[in-house]
């Protein structure tokens, strides 16, 4: 169970606030002239870097974390249909779908780049543990 939560926590927590914000009939900034499009693109990749950062945890494929970030994202625009005042809109999915593959693909980079200095760092063997003489 730690396992999990220290996998997944963040994601579903993130996931968590993206409903609650996406379950109010208003929200508290001016979204207008493509702002939302903006805003949903960097909620979801806060979402795509934790869902990828979980999937990294338990060996998944990076495609695991694009594919919920992605089918969250379609299953919050259907609740926002619910939402007296809100809007299920495809170009917010799209928006959605646009950044849980960047948040990912930025994890991944800096996932990649920490483990190639970890290599290479002075006293370590390729596997990035401490060599003792």
């Amino acid at each position: 169970m730690r396992r999990w939560l220290v996998a997944w926590g963040p994601a579903a927590a993130w996931a968590a606030f993206l409903f609650l914000v996406s379950s109010r009939a208003t929200v508290p900034l001016d979204l207008s002239s493509g702002l939302d499009k903006v805003a949903h693109f960097c909620a979801y990749l806060v979402l795509g870097w934790l869902l990828a950062h979980g999937s990294a945890h338990v060996a998944a494929t990076p495609v695991v974390a694009v594919a919920l970030g992605c089918l969250y994202g379609a299953l919050d625009e259907l609740h926002q249909s619910t939402v007296p005042g809100r809007t299920a809109e495809f170009g917010d999915w799209i928006a959605d779908a646009l950044g849980t593959a960047a948040g990912v693909l930025l994890f991944l980079y800096v996932w990649r780049k920490r483990d190639s200095r970890a290599d290479f760092a002075p006293g370590t063997t390729a596997e990035g543990t401490k060599h003792h003489d």
